[in-house]
C-alpha cells in the first residue's frame, strides 16, 4: 500500500476543513430553524446578532489591514470602530444576553453616526439613509412603537439641520469621502443591513412552513376525529338495532313463564322485567341519538305552542319531583308558537328536568321558567340547587356517557345512562339552537334552551354565547 507524502495529505486535509467550514458557512447563513423549546423572536435576534458581529468583524479586519492602507488611512480608523463595536457587542452578549446586546449595539451604533452625519454634508450625507435603515433593520428587538418614534426623531433632527444648511448656518463639511471611498461604505452599510432583513424573510418562512404543517396536522386530526365520531355513530346504530328484536323476545319470554309459573317466581320475573325495561330504554335512547346524529329527517314542519308542551312536561315530572320530595315550580306567562318537532324538544326539556330532580336534595325546589327575550326567541331555563358540576366538566356535560365526577374520583351517582343531556343538546341543535349549562350561585347547576322561531324560513339569530347569565334571580 503506498502512503500520501505528508505535504499531499496536509494539503488533502486542509481542502476537507475547507470545505467542511464553508459548507457549515453557507448552511449556517442560507438557513434558518428555530431550536425546539426556544422562542422562534429570541432566534431571530440572536441569529442577526451573530451574523452581523461576524460581518462587521470581517470588514473591521479588512479596512484595518487591506483597504485603509491601500485606500485611505482614515478607513483605519473606520475599522477599527468596528472591531471595538463587535467586541462591545459580544462582551454585553455574554454578561446581558441577546436583546441587550442588540439594542446596545444598535444605539452605539446611531450614537456615532449622528455625529458623523453633522461633519459629512448634514442632509446630504449618505449617514442618513444609514440610520434609517439601521432603525428598520433594528426593529425587530423594539416595541414598533419605539421605531416609529425613533424614526420620527429623526426626520425632525433631518429638518432642523436642512433649515440651518439653507441659512448657510451649518458645520462646515470636516470628511469629503471619495466617490471610491464612498461607494465602499454604501456596500458596507448595503450588507450590514441586509442581514437582518434577509434573516427576518427566512424566519418568516420558516413560521409559514411550521404554519402549513400545524394546518395540515389539524386537518388530519378533525377527519380522524370525524371518523371516529361517525363510528361511533354506527356503532350507536347497529347495537340499538341489533338488541331490539332479542330483548322484545326476552320480554315475551318473560311473560310465558309468568303465566306457567307459580307465585314464588313473581319476584325474579318483576326483577327481570325491570331490568329488561331498562334496557329497552337505554336502546332507545341508543337509536334516537344515533338518528339525531347521523341525520335522519324528523317532522320538523309541525306547528305547536312550546308553552303547552313545557306545561305538560312539568306537570308529568311533578308528581316524580313531589314523590322524591322535592317541589317543582314552572313560571310561563307566554304562548310560544314554534314550528319545529314538538316529541323532540318535549323529550330534551324532558331529559333536562327528570336530571334536575334526579340531583336537587330533598327539600329543594327545581325550577322551570319560560321567556322570550326577544322576538322569534324562546327561552327555558331549569335550576336546581344541587351539586353542581366543576368548572372543569362544564363543556363534557352534553357528551353521550359523560358522568360529572370530582377531580381523580368516581363519579357521584351512577343513576342514569349518560344520554339524556346528550339527547337534550342534539335534539336543540335540530332546531337551530343551543343549549348550555352554568354553575348556580349559592350551589346548583342552571341548564338554559334557547330556540329559535322556525315559522318563517329565516336565519336563525344571533345567540348569545353564555346562556342562562341572565334567566332569573337567583333565589
Amino acid at each position: 500500500m503506498v502512503m500520501p507524502s505528508p505535504g499531499r495529505f496536509a494539503k488533502r486535509s486542509l481542502r476537507d476543513l475547507a470545505a467542511r467550514f464553508w459548507s457549515s458557512f453557507l448552511r449556517d447563513w442560507t438557513s434558518f430553524e428555530t431550536p425546539p423549546g426556544e422562542s422562534s423572536r429570541d432566534h431571530l435576534i440572536a441569529t442577526n446578532l451573530q451574523r452581523i458581529i461576524f460581518a462587521v468583524t470581517i470588514q473591521g479586519v479588512l479596512l484595518v489591514m487591506v483597504l485603509g492602507p491601500l485606500l485611505a488611512p482614515r478607513l483605519m480608523g473606520l475599522g477599527v470602530t468596528y472591531l471595538i463595536l463587535t467586541s462591545l457587542a459580544r462582551l454585553a452578549r455574554r454578561r446581558y444576553g441577546t436583546l441587550v446586546a442588540y439594542r446596545a449595539t444598535y444605539i452605539a451604533s446611531v450614537i456615532l453616526l449622528l455625529p458623523y452625519e453633522a461633519f459629512t454634508g448634514g442632509i446630504y450625507s449618505y449617514a442618513v439613509i444609514t440610520v434609517a435603515l439601521l432603525t428598520i433593520a433594528a426593529s425587530i428587538a423594539f416595541e414598533i412603537r419605539t421605531t416609529l418614534l425613533t424614526l420620527a426623531g429623526h426626520t425632525v433632527l433631518l429638518g432642523i439641520m436642512a433649515a440651518f444648511q439653507v441659512q448657510g448656518m451649518w458645520f462646515e463639511r470636516w470628511i469629503t469621502p471619495s466617490p471610491g471611498i464612498m461607494w465602499l461604505l454604501l456596500t458596507q452599510t448595503t450588507v450590514n443591513v441586509t442581514i437582518p432583513i434577509v434573516t427576518t424573510i427566512q424566519a418568516y418562512r420558516e413560521a409559514l412552513g411550521q404554519l402549513e404543517n400545524k394546518v395540515g396536522a389539524l386537518s388530519r386530526a378533525e377527519a380522524a376525529a370525524r371518523k371516529l365520531l361517525d363510528a361511533q355513530s354506527r356503532f350507536f346504530w347497529d347495537i340499538s338495532h341489533e338488541l331490539r328484536s332479542p330483548l322484545t323476545r326476552l320480554n315475551l319470554s318473560v311473560g310465558k313463564v309468568r303465566r306457567e309459573a307459580g307465585p314464588l317466581a313473581e319476584p325474579s320475573l318483576e326483577r327481570m322485567e325491570n331490568e329488561v325495561e331498562r334496557l329497552n330504554k337505554l336502546i332507545h335512547q341508543l337509536l334516537l341519538l344515533a338518528q339525531l346524529k347521523h341525520g335522519v329527517q324528523f317532522p320538523m314542519n309541525q306547528q305547536f305552542d312550546l308553552a303547552t308542551e313545557v306545561i305538560s312536561v312539568c306537570q308529568d315530572a311533578e308528581f316524580e319531583a313531589n314523590v322524591a320530595g322535592r317541589d317543582l315550580h314552572l313560571e310561563s306567562g307566554v304562548s310560544c308558537p314554534m314550528r319545529g318537532c314538538a316529541e323532540l324538544l318535549r323529550g330534551a326539556l324532558d331529559n333536562v328536568v327528570r336530571n334536575a330532580i334526579r340531583f336537587a336534595p330533598e327539600g329543594t325546589e327545581v325550577e322551570v321558567h319560560l321567556s322570550q327575550p326577544r322576538p322569534g326567541l324562546a327561552r327555558i331555563v331549569v335550576a336546581d340547587r344541587g351539586p353542581g358540576v366543576p368548572e372543569s366538566q362544564l363543556a363534557m356535560l352534553f357528551d353521550p356517557f359523560f358522568r360529572v365526577a370530582p377531580a381523580g374520583e368516581m363519579p357521584l351517582q351512577r343513576t342514569g345512562s349518560g344520554l339524556g343531556l346528550a339527547i337534550a343538546f342534539e335534539a336543540v341543535k335540530k332546531h337551530d339552537g343551543r343549549i348550555g349549562a352554568l354553575n348556580r350561585a349559592g350551589g346548583g347547576l342552571i341548564v338554559t334552551m334557547e330556540i329559535p322561531d322556525r315559522t318563517e324560513d329565516t336565519a336563525a339569530p344571533d345567540l348569545t354565547s353564555k346562556v342562562g347569565v341572565h334567566a332569573f334571580s337567583d333565589k
